[in-house]
């Protein structure tokens, strides 16, 4: 268990002030005010200086990150978006990619779920734009595009 303290705790109803966040596997258990949270002994303390804790942001449309993208390099991908606060995500792979590049992109995305990395954030899904085919009529008021 872990208890993050002199923090200014960020809810969806205020800030707290002199906050403390407590842990356990992973999963926050209980946030408050330092007076009003008990921390367990033997705790591990993380002392935040008096900086904000907040939740982390979703990112649910995500081609990349920096200079690296989802079908290329998603871990560091992944990486980049964390050191930014970003703490789940949907990478997507533009429909300008090649169907080889598309498919070899999927499964290093794959691999990425399997072996996730340590301080990473975290893969919910993913999303393949497809091209669409016009005529060469594109001002027809008939002319629907196809998905393929």
């Amino acid at each position: 268990m872990k208890a993050l303290v002199n923090a200014k705790v960020v809810t969806v109803e205020k800030v707290i002030e002199d906050g403390v966040v407590l842990m356990d596997k992973g999963r926050i258990t209980e946030i408050g005010k330092a007076t009003d949270v008990r921390i367990p002994e033997g705790c591990g303390i993380i002392d935040a200086q008096g900086c904000y804790a907040g939740p982390g942001l979703v990112e649910i449309h995500c081609h990349g990150g920096d200079r690296y993208e989802a079908y290329e390099e998603p871990a560091k991908m992944a990486a980049y978006h964390l050191s930014h606060g970003t703490t789940s995500l949907t990478e997507s792979i533009a429909y300008n990619v090649s169907s080889e590049k598309t498919l070899a992109g999927i499964d290093r995305i794959k691999k990425r779920w399997k072996t996730r990395i340590a301080a990473s954030a975290v893969f919910y899904g993913r999303s393949v734009q497809q091209p669409r085919f016009r005529s060469e009529l594109p001002f027809r008021s008939t002319h629907r595009p196809e998905r393929i």
